[in-house]
């Protein structure tokens, strides 16, 4: 059996390597091998052509159909995608008639006609009824067939060639169904028929068994494995020339560019052709919005290369992590580099493209472009900030220069005018000194930092508490979280309002405020609920008022939002602990309990807050006790649901994200609770019928 691979070098068993390097000679190289294969008479067995998902195997073939202008082949393309064994004749049988129908100058003009001659019945097998064992019908199909070809080879008419294309070979249901594959390639269409079989396969996608039974067998019905990795840069540069929908070359070279850059970065030589043609379509509807923008269109080449690139980047790397990678925005953001919030795209905007492309919102292009025109003028126009920010193209003396000038200008901070930029800067500051790249005074450093304390102090708390929130939300910085806490405390301490409903509160009176929403986004209401966690931790508050606080949050509607819910849990575990009362105590576990341990598990079957649920089960405790056996009623559940034949709706989602955030998971487990856990798998496994699932689950027990 021949092994081929392109487009990097062509492999024949016993022969010498040839290099590939044209994009185009690959296409052409396997358009060729398809065209000789089904040229080739003497062919009594199948083509393989493997590849990665989404490297375009199914799409090049079809478009060799597509071009197959001379029309003498009769194409069967079946897809056996999620097939079970007694599916896959009745599948290929229902495929071959259809593909007879709708032949301009077939062998069988209308197969109903030939089949109902010999089955007056009915049982459907796609669009066909009858009432036959399915071997019947197909030794009857194949008898017919062979007769009118035989009788139009001695007329010496032309025959079409019959070619059938199997596709989604890795996503067959199990190792029987494959094995049942086989065997109809072999007997159906290779011996009976005669036909020419193309196979279309990701072999590093089939499952353990399903693997070695096809590498240790195809010899039996392949002679020609076709291995395909197209160039990335060739598939970039392809689809961005025909489908990018703008007609300014510039940007088309702008993204083509930047797209090959981030990919070469990823280290890999593939890329995923389906990714691509996402990432084109969002980048196509973005563009269609920008060209009705006036900002957009007064944005200088030098300007539009900028944004181009940021944007880029932005728009690639979380549609990678969301579509390759499974990752969940709904509380996380992809991360660029240490210093991404430096980025012409503040951090609103990175949400705002997180939420387009992996949820498909509406996005506000408007102000994509207002907040890039913004930061784009304070950073070209400010040379000392311009110069920090730009770092890694000074020297050591400019770098120490323009740090004696930025302290030096005690008005610097009037060019930021948003929290964000604030922000950023802080964040640049103390990433310098981190990394000792602060070559100036550590006075100048104080200096500097209290500027923009200052700066912030001057800002509407409800941008500073959404600067908060953004900053808890996706774990970047801690400095930063403590910086804007302690600028939001000192702007709400002096609130009296503020303070005598916390006292009142503490004090168990707290009738006017037993509708408190945990949810809510109101900055006046964060800060109430984050003093009162923090007071839980407080050891100079009676039992008492503890107790009240706690029976405040559990009357409280709504749920603890994530960055407060970690905190939360640390206070009330150390409440379970470290606490001499014994109410307390009960208290504070049952709080665990009733209330926390349902919302984590409800976050990790939703696939929210994953971060505070991994943190939840790590430890040895009350609460991770509880979850575990939440999670485990609900591997139960699924159990039951076969059994009873109610196998779809919510509770299928429930438990796809249970078993992922397990199977990602499960090691920081410990032992006896994972055993527990893993008893309730095993029941599952042996019922459980899907595939997705029964590979999760494979991968926990082994």
């Amino acid at each position: 059996m021949a092994e081929i691979k392109l487009p990097v070098t062509i492999t024949f068993v016993n022969l010498k390597h040839i290099d590939i390097t044209n994009g185009d000679a690959n296409i052409v190289m396997l358009n060729e091998h398809i065209r000789n294969y089904i040229d080739n008479d003497l062919s009594e067995l199948a083509l393989e052509i493997n590849s990665p998902w989404g490297s375009g195997k199914t799409y090049s073939v079809n478009q060799y159909i597509k071009n197959d202008e001379e029309d003498k082949n009769t194409w069967v393309s079946v897809s056996v995608n999620g097939v079970q064994a007694d599916e896959i004749e009745e599948l290929f049988i229902s495929s071959f008639i259809q593909s007879l129908d709708t032949s301009t100058s077939g062998v069988i003009a209308k197969s109903t006609n030939f089949i109902t001659k010999f089955i007056p019945d009915s049982q459907s097998v796609g669009p066909v009824s009858i009432n036959l064992p399915i071997s019947s019908l197909r030794n009857k199909i194949v008898e017919n067939y062979i007769t009118k070809r035989n009788d139009r080879t001695k007329q010496n008419e032309s025959l079409k060639k019959l070619v059938f294309v199997i596709d989604d070979v890795e996503r067959i249901q199990n190792v029987n169904a494959l094995k049942k594959l086989f065997g109809i390639v072999s007997v159906f269409l290779q011996e009976q028929l005669h036909a020419h079989a193309i196979i279309l396969v990701n072999e590093d996608q089939l499952g353990k068994d399903e693997k070695s039974f096809f590498l240790e067998n195809r010899e039996k019905i392949i002679n020609q494995v076709v291995t395909v990795t197209k160039r990335k840069n060739d598939v970039i540069a392809e689809l961005m020339d025909d489908a990018i929908t703008t007609q300014d070359a510039s940007i088309i070279q702008s993204l083509t560019s930047n797209l090959t850059r981030i990919t070469q970065e990823n280290g890999s030589d593939n890329v995923n052709y389906r990714t691509l043609k996402v990432f084109i379509s969002d980048i196509n509807l973005i563009l269609h919005y920008l060209n009705k923008n006036e900002g957009y269109n007064a944005f200088t080449d030098a300007q539009k290369k900028v944004f181009w690139y940021e944007l880029t980047q932005a728009v690639f790397t979380i549609l990678v992590a969301f579509r390759e990678k499974s990752v969940d925005f709904t509380n996380s953001k992809p991360s660029f580099d240490e210093l991404d919030s430096l980025r012409y795209l503040t951090l609103n905007n990175i949400q705002a493209i997180t939420q387009f492309v992996a949820h498909g919102t509406t996005l506000d292009t408007q102000q994509l472009v207002d907040d890039f025109s913004r930061r784009y003028s304070l950073f070209t126009s400010n040379v000392s900030l311009d110069k920090l920010r730009n770092f890694r193209e000074l020297s050591q003396e400019d770098l120490s220069t323009a740090q004696n000038e930025l302290a030096s200008n005690g008005t610097f901070t009037d060019a930021l005018s948003k929290v964000p930029d604030l922000i950023a800067f802080f964040n640049l500051i103390d990433f310098l000194h981190e990394k000792k790249l602060w070559l100036s005074t550590n006075d100048n450093y104080d200096t500097v930092n209290a500027g923009i304390k200052a700066a912030l102090l001057k800002s509407e708390l409800k941008d500073l508490h959404s600067e908060l929130v953004n900053e808890k939300m996706f774990h970047r910085n801690e400095k930063i979280v403590k910086l804007l806490d302690k600028v939001i405390q000192e702007k709400t301490s002096g609130n009296d309002a503020h303070n005598e409903t916390i006292n009142k509160i503490k004090a168990g009176n707290y009738e006017a405020t037993t509708q408190y929403n945990l949810s809510s986004q109101n900055p006046e209401e964060q800060y109430i609920l984050r003093s009162l966690i923090t007071a839980l931790g407080d050891d100079s508050l009676t039992p008492k008022e503890k107790l009240n606080i706690l029976s405040f949050l559990k009357d409280a509607i709504g749920e603890i939002p994530e960055p407060l819910l970690k905190q939360y849990i640390e206070v009330l575990l150390k409440l379970t602990t470290d606490s001499d009362d014994a109410v307390l105590k009960f208290v504070a576990e049952e709080q665990l309990r009733i209330k926390i341990a349902p919302q984590v598990v409800y976050d990790i079957q939703s696939g929210k807050q994953i971060e505070t649920a991994k943190h939840a089960i790590s430890e040895k405790n009350i609460l991770a006790d509880q979850i575990l056996q939440y999670l485990s009623e609900s591997i139960e559940a699924r159990r039951y649901m076969i059994i009873n034949n109610q196998t779809s709706g919510s509770k299928y989602i429930e438990v796809q994200n249970t078993l992922e955030f397990m199977n990602e998971n499960l090691s920081i487990i410990t032992d006896i609770r994972k055993k527990t856990y893993q008893e309730s798998l095993a029941q599952l496994q042996a019922v459980e019928t899907d595939v997705n699932f029964k590979n999760l689950i494979s991968q926990q027990t082994n």
